[in-house]
This record gives structure tokens, C-alpha cells and sequence, in this order.
């Protein structure tokens, strides 16, 4: 699937500059993990952290 920008034009300008670096956060957590997980914590209605565990698998020697 191509990628597409988050930020097309129908919604650029309901998004907001704090919105944008969180979605630029979670973006980066994705690239960075190959095997894993990652929690988005919301309090309140809002992203306040970001938290990402990589596996790292060992293979047979």
C-alpha cells in the first residue's frame, strides 16, 4: 500500500501543531520497531506518552 501523507489537504487545517508532532512521535516509533509492541498512554482525551519494546530474537547457534 502506498504510503499517503497524514496531512492531506481536506485535513491539514484541523490539525493542529501538537497533533502533528504526536503523529510524527508515533510514526517514528513504528519505523524504529521491527518486532514488538507499542503503547500510546491518554489521559484525558489526549496522547501524553509514547512507549515501545523491541524483541530481539536471537537465532540457533
Amino acid at each position: 500500500m502506498p504510503e499517503r501523507p497524514l496531512t492531506d489537504s481536506r485535513c491539514q487545517a484541523e490539525i493542529s501543531t501538537r497533533e502533528q508532532r504526536v503523529l510524527d512521535e508515533v510514526l517514528k516509533a513504528l519505523r524504529q520497531v521491527r518486532y514488538g509492541s507499542i503503547t500510546i498512554i491518554i489521559q484525558d482525551g489526549r496522547i501524553v506518552q509514547i512507549d515501545y519494546t523491541e524483541k530481539v530474537r536471537l537465532g540457533k547457534e
